[in-house]
């Protein structure tokens, strides 16, 4: 597999140990993840509230040359975008439902030299998204409601998948095509022939009784015999 140009698989740290972060974090990037991925939540536009700028300031010493990938589900994300500017944030990606105007917003994210992203929930209309597609360097189709890990994924969004991947290929735009929530063994390839290219994955890496490095290899396993 090609781990540039192929599938990418991006550990979601909200199902890691909160207790040792960094050993966790530092065992994803041994193991081969392609980056990480950090669910920021503010309690408002989804109910958990989960950790902010000091969490992702502690982490980025263990990332090492490993992209961060941070995914705002908060209102109005705008404000929060310097101070991860500051961080070395790699990408940033933030929901087409709470933010008041999209356009500054990715705007605001690309001005501050990070990659932008929108994330759609899964009853969400990508209408709104197909005026801003070709600004966008990540789309991310939620595979479950934004909030709580270890959800079940919901086999109903793949058609949007399908419908984000056929844009993306009409307009031959670089935009990647990530999924997040239930990705694991038995879901990954599913989310990979709709038309994903990269994978978040939580529970299915992270556990009391799992080997990170090889829940990412199964993982990889899969996909290359997709």
């Amino acid at each position: 597999m090609n781990r540039i140009n192929g599938p990418t698989i991006l550990p979601s740290i909200l199902a890691a140990d909160f207790s040792k972060m960094g050993e966790e974090v530092s065992a994803a990037v041994e193991s081969g993840a392609d980056g990480l991925h950090i669910d920021v939540m503010d309690g408002r536009f989804v109910p958990p509230i989960t950790f902010g700028i000091q969490m992702i300031k502690d982490i980025k010493p263990y990332m090492k040359e490993v992209p961060m990938e941070v995914h705002l589900m908060v209102h109005e994300p705008i404000t929060m975008i310097p101070e991860l500017s500051d961080i070395g944030v790699d990408s940033v990606i933030v929901h087409l439902e709470a933010c008041l105007d999209l356009e500054d917003t990715l705007l605001a994210i690309r001005s501050h030299g990070m990659k932008s992203g929108v994330a759609v929930k899964p009853d969400t209309e990508i209408d709104e998204l197909e005026s801003v597609l070709d600004q966008l360097d990540i789309v991310l189709a939620m595979t479950v409601e934004p909030g709580y890990g270890g959800q079940a994924y919901i086999a109903s969004v793949e058609p949007k998948i399908k419908r984000i991947r056929k844009l993306i290929d009409e307009r031959d735009l670089h935009t990647q095509l990530e999924v997040d929530g239930g990705i694991n063994e038995s879901t990954i390839k599913l989310a990979y022939l709709a038309g994903a290219t990269r994978f978040v994955c939580g529970s299915a890496i992270f556990g009391p009784s799992k080997n990170v490095k090889t829940q990412i290899t199964k993982l990889r396993q899969v996909l290359d015999s997709s």
